[in-house]
Protein backbone atom coordinates (compact mmCIF):
# COMPACT_ATOMS: atom_id res chain seq x y z
CA UNK A 1 0.00 0.00 0.00
CA UNK A 2 0.86 3.41 -0.73
CA UNK A 3 1.59 5.89 2.21
CA UNK A 4 -1.97 8.39 0.67
CA UNK A 5 -3.36 4.66 1.61
CA UNK A 6 -2.03 3.84 4.64
CA UNK A 7 -2.97 7.02 6.24
CA UNK A 8 -6.36 7.21 5.20
CA UNK A 9 -6.62 3.66 6.91
CA UNK A 10 -5.27 4.77 10.11
CA UNK A 11 -7.76 7.78 9.86
CA UNK A 12 -10.91 5.70 9.49
CA UNK A 13 -9.65 3.21 12.08
CA UNK A 14 -9.28 6.39 14.50
CA UNK A 15 -12.86 8.23 13.80
CA UNK A 16 -14.90 7.49 16.54
CA UNK A 17 -17.69 5.21 15.68
CA UNK A 18 -21.43 7.02 15.91
CA UNK A 19 -23.47 5.10 18.43
CA UNK A 20 -26.27 3.47 16.34
CA UNK A 21 -29.48 2.60 18.41
CA UNK A 22 -31.37 -0.18 17.67
CA UNK A 23 -35.33 0.10 17.09
CA UNK A 24 -35.14 -2.06 20.43
CA UNK A 25 -33.13 -0.08 22.31
CA UNK A 26 -34.59 0.81 25.70
CA UNK A 27 -34.64 4.71 26.25
CA UNK A 28 -35.78 6.14 29.04
CA UNK A 29 -37.98 8.81 27.95
CA UNK A 30 -40.35 6.48 26.08
CA UNK A 31 -42.31 5.80 29.68
CA UNK A 32 -42.62 9.42 30.27
CA UNK A 33 -43.81 10.04 26.30
CA UNK A 34 -46.33 7.39 26.95
CA UNK A 35 -47.82 9.14 30.41
CA UNK A 36 -47.85 12.53 29.07
CA UNK A 37 -49.94 10.97 25.63
CA UNK A 38 -52.20 9.03 28.77
CA UNK A 39 -52.40 12.50 30.48
CA UNK A 40 -53.17 14.51 27.26
CA UNK A 41 -55.13 11.82 25.10
CA UNK A 42 -55.78 8.99 27.63
CA UNK A 43 -59.52 7.73 28.51
CA UNK A 44 -61.26 7.03 24.85
CA UNK A 45 -60.59 4.07 23.29
CA UNK A 46 -59.09 6.18 20.17
CA UNK A 47 -57.28 7.80 22.83
CA UNK A 48 -55.53 5.04 24.59
CA UNK A 49 -55.09 3.11 21.30
CA UNK A 50 -52.98 5.89 19.87
CA UNK A 51 -50.87 6.48 23.37
CA UNK A 52 -50.45 2.26 22.89
CA UNK A 53 -48.94 2.58 19.09
CA UNK A 54 -47.03 5.71 20.81
CA UNK A 55 -43.54 4.45 20.66
CA UNK A 56 -43.89 1.58 18.21
CA UNK A 57 -44.88 3.66 15.45
CA UNK A 58 -42.67 6.37 16.42
CA UNK A 59 -39.66 4.10 16.33
CA UNK A 60 -40.50 2.74 12.65
CA UNK A 61 -40.85 6.07 11.27
CA UNK A 62 -37.61 6.88 12.73
CA UNK A 63 -35.96 3.72 11.41
CA UNK A 64 -37.68 3.99 8.41
CA UNK A 65 -39.25 0.85 6.95
CA UNK A 66 -42.00 -1.74 8.88
CA UNK A 67 -40.07 -4.67 7.90
CA UNK A 68 -40.59 -7.39 9.89
CA UNK A 69 -37.71 -7.42 12.34
CA UNK A 70 -38.55 -3.84 12.36
CA UNK A 71 -42.03 -3.88 13.72
CA UNK A 72 -40.74 -7.11 15.98
CA UNK A 73 -37.74 -4.23 17.65
CA UNK A 74 -39.93 -0.92 17.58
CA UNK A 75 -42.84 -3.23 19.93
CA UNK A 76 -40.19 -4.98 22.14
CA UNK A 77 -38.97 -1.00 22.61
CA UNK A 78 -42.69 0.00 23.81
CA UNK A 79 -43.50 -3.12 25.87
CA UNK A 80 -40.40 -1.89 27.89
CA UNK A 81 -41.75 1.42 28.51
CA UNK A 82 -45.10 -0.13 28.86
CA UNK A 83 -43.90 -2.26 31.88
CA UNK A 84 -41.98 0.25 33.37
CA UNK A 85 -45.15 2.20 33.51
CA UNK A 86 -46.68 -0.98 34.83
CA UNK A 87 -44.19 -1.73 37.20
CA UNK A 88 -44.47 1.86 38.81
CA UNK A 89 -48.38 1.44 39.25
CA UNK A 90 -48.06 -2.32 40.86
CA UNK A 91 -45.75 -0.80 43.23
CA UNK A 92 -47.95 2.84 44.07
CA UNK A 93 -50.71 0.89 44.27
CA UNK A 94 -48.51 -2.03 47.03
CA UNK A 95 -48.13 0.92 48.94
CA UNK A 96 -51.99 2.33 48.82
CA UNK A 97 -54.10 -0.46 49.19
CA UNK A 98 -55.39 -2.17 52.16
CA UNK A 99 -53.17 -5.75 52.30
CA UNK A 100 -56.30 -7.69 51.62
CA UNK A 101 -57.03 -5.71 48.52
CA UNK A 102 -53.68 -5.73 47.32
CA UNK A 103 -53.13 -9.49 47.81
CA UNK A 104 -56.24 -9.94 45.28
CA UNK A 105 -54.54 -7.62 43.27
CA UNK A 106 -51.26 -9.39 43.29
CA UNK A 107 -53.47 -12.91 42.22
CA UNK A 108 -54.72 -11.15 39.59
CA UNK A 109 -51.42 -10.01 38.13
CA UNK A 110 -49.87 -13.17 38.48
CA UNK A 111 -52.86 -14.88 36.44
CA UNK A 112 -52.60 -12.16 33.86
CA UNK A 113 -49.15 -12.85 33.34
CA UNK A 114 -50.38 -16.55 32.17
CA UNK A 115 -52.86 -15.61 30.15
CA UNK A 116 -50.73 -12.81 28.42
CA UNK A 117 -47.99 -15.36 27.84
CA UNK A 118 -49.88 -18.14 26.77
CA UNK A 119 -52.32 -15.60 24.21
CA UNK A 120 -49.27 -14.42 22.71
CA UNK A 121 -47.09 -17.66 22.66
CA UNK A 122 -50.16 -18.98 20.88
CA UNK A 123 -49.51 -17.08 17.68
CA UNK A 124 -46.16 -19.07 17.14
CA UNK A 125 -48.08 -22.12 17.32
CA UNK A 126 -50.40 -21.27 14.80
CA UNK A 127 -47.69 -19.18 12.29
CA UNK A 128 -44.56 -21.32 13.27
CA UNK A 129 -42.45 -19.05 10.97
CA UNK A 130 -40.58 -15.82 10.96
CA UNK A 131 -43.92 -14.08 10.47
CA UNK A 132 -45.22 -14.79 14.07
CA UNK A 133 -42.10 -12.85 15.86
CA UNK A 134 -43.69 -9.28 14.80
CA UNK A 135 -47.39 -10.79 15.24
CA UNK A 136 -46.02 -11.63 18.95
CA UNK A 137 -43.73 -8.64 19.28
CA UNK A 138 -47.64 -6.91 18.79
CA UNK A 139 -49.25 -9.07 21.03
CA UNK A 140 -46.92 -8.49 24.49
CA UNK A 141 -46.74 -4.93 23.52
CA UNK A 142 -50.92 -4.52 24.06
CA UNK A 143 -51.05 -6.53 26.32
CA UNK A 144 -48.76 -4.71 28.48
CA UNK A 145 -50.04 -1.57 27.95
CA UNK A 146 -53.88 -2.56 28.45
CA UNK A 147 -52.55 -4.17 32.03
CA UNK A 148 -50.89 -0.80 32.77
CA UNK A 149 -53.54 1.32 31.75
CA UNK A 150 -55.86 -0.51 34.02
CA UNK A 151 -53.79 -0.46 36.68
CA UNK A 152 -53.31 3.20 36.43
CA UNK A 153 -56.89 3.61 36.21
CA UNK A 154 -57.10 1.18 39.21
CA UNK A 155 -60.36 1.37 41.20
CA UNK A 156 -58.95 2.48 44.37
CA UNK A 157 -57.12 6.04 43.44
Amino acid sequence: MNPRTWLLVAIIAAAPIAAIAAPDDHDPADAPALRECIRSKGGSKAGDRTCVELIAKTCMAAVGNDYDSTVRDCNRRSEVAWDVILNSEYTALREKLPPGQFATLRDQQRAWIKAKDAKCNAIYTKFQGTMAHPMMAVCFNGEVAQRALYLMRYPSR
